[in-house]
């Protein structure tokens, strides 16, 4: 039964090639907001168009599904390249346009923001549910706790929507209380905007984890004055069929790869 479980825990990748980068000029704004996130504007964008963010050998890639994105600055001070990159064969990318921002006074509330992969603070469900969930909720310990059980009772994940989403998708978190079920990316951008929106700062990590052999998505949030790996995804399958497991994860089951 366990095996089974897991097996049916599929997740979704995001998938870039190596890119073969041509050259050409189209403007595009970069603007640091409070030095915990970059607001990209550009009249480029769709499917096809990304934003590539680069500080010393890192590398994150973001969608650019609208004429404005808000990105994550996450990766602590210093000098960020930010390129707008349109594909325009296999792994051939062009360059539409390059900033550099340095940042020098890094603000630590980057997990707090309301930025991809998890925007919250532009939703109008989430806080209809987070009101009804936090009512009367003393301490952060306990909000985790209710969002926790909250979503491992009533998200269900959904099988089919791998098969028909692209690279481009950024979770809609008012669609998945909508729909109560989601990917492992929609569980835990809902657990990050609900905590988030309580002033608890939360990531949405991707990597890999033990028992699940495909890249995933799961969370780490700031609590009693230390980071808990917290993985909804893969307790609510426990859940949903009358089997129990512990909330808080070790790190040794966890290898993260992209932190947001």
């Amino acid at each position: 039964m366990k095996r089974r479980i897991l097996s049916l825990l599929l997740v979704f990748v995001f998938l870039f090639g190596s890119m073969g980068i041509s050259n050409a000029a189209e403007s595009f704004g970069v603007t640091s907001m409070d030095n915990s996130q970059l607001r990209i504007d550009s009249v480029a964008y769709g499917s096809n168009v990304r934003v590539m963010v680069e500080k010393g050998t890192e590398k994150y890639f973001y969608s650019m599904n609208n004429t404005q994105e808000y990105i994550p600055l996450q990766l602590g001070d210093g000098v960020y390249t930010v390129k707008l990159l349109k594909n325009i064969e296999g792994n051939k990318y062009q360059v539409l346009g390059k900033s550099e921002m340095n940042v020098s006074q890094w603000n630590e509330n980057v997990y707090l923001t309301s930025s991809q992969p998890v925007y919250w603070a532009n939703q109008s469900l989430m806080p209809v549910l987070a009101n009804a969930l936090f009512h009367g909720t003393e301490t952060d310990y306990q909000k985790v706790v209710k969002a926790y059980n909250h979503i491992t009772n009533n998200i269900k994940y959904d099988y089919d929507k791998i098969n028909y989403i692209n690279d481009s998708y950024i979770p809609s978190i008012d669609e998945t209380i909508t729909s109560g079920q989601g990917i492992c990316y929609d569980y835990s951008a809902l657990f990050a905007g609900l905590m988030r929106s309580q002033g608890i700062p939360t990531k949405l990590v991707k990597g890999y984890a033990t028992g699940v052999d495909v890249y995933h998505a799961w969370n780490e949030v700031y609590v009693n004055g230390s980071w808990m790996i917290i993985d909804t995804t893969f307790d609510a399958a426990y859940y949903q069929n009358d089997m129990t497991v512990k909330m808080a994860k070790s790190e040794l089951d966890y290898q993260k790869v992209r932190e947001y």
